[in-house]
């Protein structure tokens, strides 16, 4: 678990995945997931494609920052789809 890669990675998929889970704590419709969910591949496109590409030291490849946004996003569709899950358990429950 010392991997710093591997480190980093987990780190990707979970801030995605919070970001998501955290707006749907807070909001009370699907489309402010959606809304945050593009916000933030935006974001996170910006972030891994120009500022880590031009700043982030080591330097990194393109195949990293690619890896990187790519957790990011699969963090951000589990998010969705756990979102979707509560809301659906949600809906059942009080119905």
């Amino acid at each position: 678990m010392n991997n710093p890669q591997y480190l980093a990675q987990i780190g990707h998929f979970l801030g995605g995945a919070s970001l998501i889970l955290v707006t749907a704590l807070f909001g009370w419709n699907i489309q402010y997931v959606w809304i945050v969910f593009v916000c933030g591949t935006i974001a996170a496109g910006a972030k891994e494609f120009w500022y880590d590409a031009n700043y982030e030291l080591p330097k990194q490849t393109w195949q990293d920052n690619l890896m990187d946004f790519s957790f990011y996003e699969m963090g951000g569709g589990v998010g969705v789809a756990l979102t979707y899950w509560a809301f659906a358990v949600h809906h059942l429950c009080v119905s």
